[in-house]
């Protein structure tokens, strides 16, 4: 039997034969780096990552040689879990030890919040909810500067800073839509707006999931195609007029998207929301009077 002295000698090689590992692939970054990386580089680390993700960023960025090392490195000092969100401006090659350091110091160079904002906000709620973490900004300038983008500001976490401006963060937004809703890409204009105005309607009539939104979408539809007001509570104008109103009612998300751009064909014309928020279809006025009576009175 081996005596304790034996494997406690045998642990310490080890550790050291891991350090030495990472310290000389760390000092061998610099002489390795791809000459044809652009500096600085901005990393982005968002609140909650994971270590992975993160190392993921900075070999795809160019920063670190390895994913594994840096892992490696950064669970073995125990800061897996530690490093504060914000960006991380990488201004040179650094070796695989100044990488990590860098994130220890727990100092991003410049710091990030998170705003969440959520699906069917219209522009006038972005602005209030941003202004609550930048009340620097200006209200009615993001309103002017974003007049044409309502529909198109996607719901979704982002992580600001205080520099930022009215312009970038609307083009922030906009260019999530623009990612997320590629898909629209291969429909006419008419046909892409169509969609995003029925996707801000729905947002409003149902928040019951995709199969539910695709069945109202199908209803709203056949009430187009049937020349009948839509009649749907979240806009007010389509009990006075045919169609749907002329620009989006809101930002809505990718579910609702999807939702008006692949409808559920059924022969329901009517739909309604009990007390409890549960559906019931009718395909005529008459059973729709019933359900009236039987679920709302």
């Amino acid at each position: 039997m081996f005596s304790k002295a034996f494997y406690k000698i045998i642990s310490s090689l080890f550790i050291l034969f891991i350090f030495i590992f990472i310290y000389n692939q760390s000092q061998s970054v610099d002489n390795n780096m791809n000459n044809n990386i652009i500096y600085p580089i901005k990393v982005t680390v968002n609140d909650g990552e994971t270590l992975p993700s993160i190392a993921n960023k900075l070999y795809s960025d160019g920063v670190i040689k390895s994913v594994a090392l840096f892992r490696i490195f950064t669970a073995w000092i125990n800061m897996a879990t530690a490093i504060r969100p914000g960006i991380y401006i990488f201004d040179r090659p650094m070796t695989l030890y100044e990488t990590v350091k860098k994130f220890a110091l727990r100092r991003p160079d410049k710091q990030s919040m998170s705003v969440t904002i959520p699906e069917g906000f219209t522009n006038e709620e972005i602005i209030d909810r941003v202004m609550y973490y930048l009340p620097n900004l200006n209200r009615e300038k993001f309103l002017t500067l974003a007049k044409d983008k309502q529909g198109m500001l996607f719901p979704e976490t982002y992580f600001l800073q205080n520099s930022m401006t009215e312009q970038s963060i609307i083009d922030l937004m906009y260019n999530q839509y623009l990612e997320r809703t590629a898909i629209l890409k291969t429909f006419n204009m008419p046909q892409s707006k169509n969609a995003l105005i029925l996707a801000s309607i729905l947002e409003g009539e149902s928040k019951n999931g995709s199969e539910e939104m695709r069945t109202i979408a199908g209803i709203l539809y056949n009430r187009l195609d049937k020349g009948i007001k839509l009649q749907v509570d979240v806009a007010l104008e389509t009990y006075k007029s045919l169609g749907l109103p002329k620009e989006p009612i809101n930002n809505p998300g990718i579910v609702s998207i999807e939702a008006a751009m692949s409808p559920i064909v059924t022969d329901y014309m009517f739909y309604l929301h009990d007390t409890n928020g549960d559906i019931h279809y009718a395909k005529t006025y008459e059973e729709h009077k019933k359900n009236i009576k039987k679920y709302l009175k």
